[in-house]
Parts: C-alpha cells; sequence; structure tokens
C-alpha cells in the first residue's frame, strides 16, 4: 500500500534511509523525489542512480505481470524462452503418451542396426565404374554404410549407367516397396555382379522409405564414385 510522505522532508534524510521507503511510494512520488534531488545544489548522483534503477526495475516487472486487464509485452528473448518451454513441455507429454499407449513402459532407445557395413576394395581388381557390364546390383545404406534391413539389392543393366567424370550416375528411377517398414536411406553402392562394392553414392539428406508411403529416387539422384 503506498503511504503518504513528506518528500520535501524526505530528500533531506540520508541515502541509506530513504532507499529504505522506495517500497513505500508509487511510481509517481519516485519520479517527484528525483526532481526533488536533481534540482538540489547539492545533488546526490548515488541516490539518483538508485531512484533509476528501481524505476527500471518497476518497468522490466509491469511488463511480465501487467495489471489485471492489461496485455503483457515480452521481449523476444523471453518470447522465445516461453516457445522452448512450452516445446520441452510437449516432447515430455508425447513420450509419456506412447509409453502409456504400449505396455505402460518408457519406449526403449533405438539401438544402432547391427551388420556388416560395406566397404570398397581400393586394392581390388574391380573393373573401373565407367566400365561396368552386365547386370549391377545396388545396395541401399544407412548412416553406418550397413544395407537397409528387409530391402534386398536392385538389379539394373549397364544401359541403366551413364558415365559421370570418373564415376557413373544411374539414369533410371528408383521406386521403393511400399510395404516395407519405414526405413531411412542415406547413400547406396553400386555392386559388380560377383557382389563386390565398386562405387558409392551418397544422398544430400536421409531420405524416407516404406512405410505405406510411396518413395521415388529421380534418375540421376544416384551418382557413384570409387572411394
Amino acid at each position: 500500500m503506498v503511504k503518504e510522505y513528506d518528500l520535501a522532508a524526505l530528500i533531506g534524510g540520508n541515502i541509506g534511509s530513504i532507499i529504505e521507503k522506495f517500497g513505500d511510494l508509487s511510481d509517481a512520488q519516485l519520479g517527484q523525489l528525483h526532481d526533488l534531488e536533481s534540482a538540489s545544489p547539492t545533488k546526490r548522483s548515488t541516490l539518483l542512480s538508485a531512484i533509476d534503477e528501481e524505476t527500471n526495475g518497476r518497468a522490466e516487472l509491469a511488463k511480465v505481470n501487467p495489471p489485471s486487464g492489461t496485455p503483457a509485452t515480452y521481449t523476444q528473448k523471453q518470447v522465445d524462452e516461453m516457445l522452448a518451454q512450452q516445446k520441452l513441455t510437449h516432447d515430455e507429454e508425447l513420450n509419456l503418451a506412447v509409453a502409456k499407449a504400449g505396455d505402460g513402459k518408457t519406449p526403449a532407445a533405438r539401438k544402432k542396426p547391427v551388420g556388416k557395413p560395406l566397404v570398397i576394395d581400393a586394392k581390388s581388381d574391380n573393373p573401373a565404374l565407367v566400365a561396368l557390364t552386365g547386370p549391377s546390383k545396388i545396395v541401399f545404406v544407412d548412416d553406418h554404410d550397413v544395407p537397409v534391413d528387409g530391402l534386398p539389392p536392385m538389379t539394373f543393366g549397364a544401359t541403366d549407367f551413364t558415365p559421370n567424370g570418373e564415376g557413373v550416375k544411374l539414369d533410371k528411377d528408383v521406386d521403393f516397396p511400399v510395404e516395407l517398414p519405414q526405413r531411412e536411406i542415406t547413400g547406396a553402392f553400386v555392386t559388380t555382379e560377383g557382389g563386390e562394392p565398386v562405387g558409392k553414392a551418397m544422398l544430400v539428406q536421409p531420405f524416407s522409405i516404406g512405410g505405406g508411403r510411396q518413395a521415388r529416387l529421380q534418375k540421376g539422384g544416384l551418382a557413384f564414385t570409387k572411394e
């Protein structure tokens, strides 16, 4: 509750006694106190700074907790912090809902795929990519270069590839089976008829396939090079 003070008498006290009364003064009274001190021949910069700090503090607090019926205003930093907190809360609620929908247990973290990664043997006598002849197979892999589980190699003829520098491009669309459980591919290897990897292509970003959704890589989207 704001108390009535004789501001002229209050300003005559020492700085400590005046600061103790800030909590009893209204914003208008603080402004008047500032004016009185500023007009004094012996104005005290320490007191003026304390009044300014109190006034600014009240202004910041009013932005976050405005009077009833007054719309709140926020800085961009405050908005970003609130949005981040909302996302965190949403993610926690979603994880809890997924756990309840199952057996009541928290879902286990996804394990890394188990399998042997494909590696191109740089010392092998495999033919150069531009000299591929006969049927070649393309094996799609995850980010560990492990063949994607459930997706068998796809066979293409020599005419499906076109030279691309020291490598080749697949000049044919690739359609993935919709019945495959949802997977992500990050690259592919082209192999000889005997199954030896001779070229690798990397995708710009992971590509989702399966899960009942049609997915297609456009022709020219796989450029194989010999590592």
